[in-house]
């Protein structure tokens, strides 16, 4: 059975009881009701690719701090070729994760997890994020969440999203604060708000790796892209 691993959040706290991973109900859930099993991954000791075998594919979720894992992760699904989900936060780390590595490459230098740690740790990447403004809600209830916070999210008809929905409109949750200002070549934005906003965008080779702002864990009428995004996955399964 294919096995989906998840990226968790970390708070980084001096308090032991609150310096945690943790990663959302919701994101498992799909996957497990999608037909895939899925793996909470840790990185208490930094990267570790031996963490990573037996994975199918991956999720990057929300959160609120881009950790130096996350970039990481990307890397290594594009050097294994391995599909990778990223959601909210997940697609602000791609969009991070492409501007590094399009800088390192043009210092002529070799792409790899310790030139993108080096230049993750040493530059700031704030230009490539804005602030956005209605594209969140308070979070009294779940219902509200989803109720309140939901807009329409505009597909480009070229794109792997618009094959996914048969849908050049979608209505989903939207819940940040932020999102990418732009995103390098090698990806289409496959999805805008009505004003604007990149709300997705995907990698434009053969391998699925597609990041949305909006989150599609929310309802289960998007159980049908965590589907194709399972069977993607099952085409590079471990056996």
């Amino acid at each position: 059975m294919v096995k989906i691993g998840i990226a968790p959040t970390h708070h980084d706290d001096d308090r032991p009881f609150f310096n945690d991973f943790s990663i959302i109900y919701n994101y498992p859930k799909r996957v497990k009701e999608n037909g895939a099993v899925p793996v909470g991954l840790l990185f208490p000791c930094g990267f570790d690719e031996e963490v990573l075998e037996g994975i199918d594919g991956f999720i990057i979720p929300g959160g609120v701090v881009i950790r130096d894992y996350h970039l990481l992760l990307i890397h290594y699904c594009f050097m294994n070729k391995k599909p990778l989900l990223g959601i909210c936060m997940g697609l602000q780390a791609i969009g991070i994760y492409d501007s590094i590595k399009r800088r390192i490459i043009n210092d002529k230098k070799e792409v790899n997890y310790e030139t993108l740690l080096d230049y993750f740790n040493s530059s700031k990447e704030e230009d490539l994020l804005i602030n956005v403004e209605g594209h969140t809600t308070e979070f009294e209830d779940y219902d509200n969440i989803v109720n309140n916070s939901s807009h329409n999210v505009l597909l480009d008809v070229s794109s792997r999203l618009y094959k996914i929905y048969k849908k050049n409109k979608i209505n989903e949750p939207s819940v940040h604060h932020y999102a990418l200002n732009s995103i390098g070549d090698d990806f289409l934005v496959n999805a805008l708000s009505e004003d604007m906003v990149i709300e997705g965008a995907e990698y434009k080779g053969d391998l699925f790796i597609m990041g949305l702002q909006f989150h599609p864990e929310m309802e289960d009428k998007n159980d049908i892209l965590f589907k194709c995004f399972i069977d993607e996955c099952e085409k590079y399964e471990i056996i």
